[in-house]
């Protein structure tokens, strides 16, 4: 799969917004955007990319959680193609999803397989999106980097944060700010969280 990290507009407050393809763009690939940003800016940036022959732009949004800097810029792209699916945890009618999201929910993303993982840290509709054969996580906005101890995660942050640190992620891309994209860097800094949440090393807790 192919990801790019979207040029949204500078001057607003935005959270960021990733493009998926398929390696060769197959015309069974599915096009995918997570989060969309704040304003039409998604769409502009979209426009400028290469979807492939015989391909829609975008065929599949996949929404984080509904916060406005994720979501606000959905009403674009559905104003630019009327026939794009949506997925999210949520149900708000002003989503209006298409798939309602679940843990453990497959679905197709480019030209591999993504799994939703349901983790209501940051807010309760809040999903992540994992590739696991390739170990690359989209993650919102959930906070993978603490450096204070505080024990009153949920437990399904605690289950996740075993997970990652399992799988010795290779890439991780943020909501907000830069993908960190080696495992040299993402592996000791979920063992410092989950010292900081668990009060436990990743092996006791194993």
């Amino acid at each position: 799969m192919r990801i790019e990290k979207l040029k949204l507009n500078p001057e607003i407050y935005t959270g960021n917004s990733y493009y998926i393809r398929g390696d060769y763009n197959g015309i069974d690939n599915v096009n995918t955007l997570i989060d969309t940003g704040t304003d039409a800016s998604v769409w502009q940036a979209l426009e400028m990319m290469n979807q492939g022959l015989g391909k829609k732009k975008v065929d599949l949004v996949i929404l984080t959680h509904e916060h406005f800097d994720h979501s606000g810029g959905l009403k674009f792209i559905r104003k630019a193609t009327t026939d794009v699916k949506v997925l999210a945890f949520s149900g708000n009618p002003n989503i209006n999803p298409d798939i309602i999201a679940y843990d453990g929910l497959e679905v197709k993303v480019g030209d591999t397989v993504a799994t939703i993982l349901h983790i209501p840290a940051h807010s309760n509709d809040s999903i992540c999106v994992l590739f696991e054969k390739e170990r690359v996580l989209f993650s919102g906005d959930l906070t993978l980097d603490i450096h204070i101890p505080d024990n009153n995660y949920c437990n399904e942050f605690i289950i996740a944060l075993n997970n990652f640190l399992s799988l010795k992620l290779e890439a991780i891309y943020p909501g907000h700010g830069e993908p960190i994209l080696t495992n040299e860097k993402i592996q000791p800094m979920l063992i410092n969280t989950y010292w900081n949440v668990t009060g436990k090393t990743f092996a006791e807790y194993n």
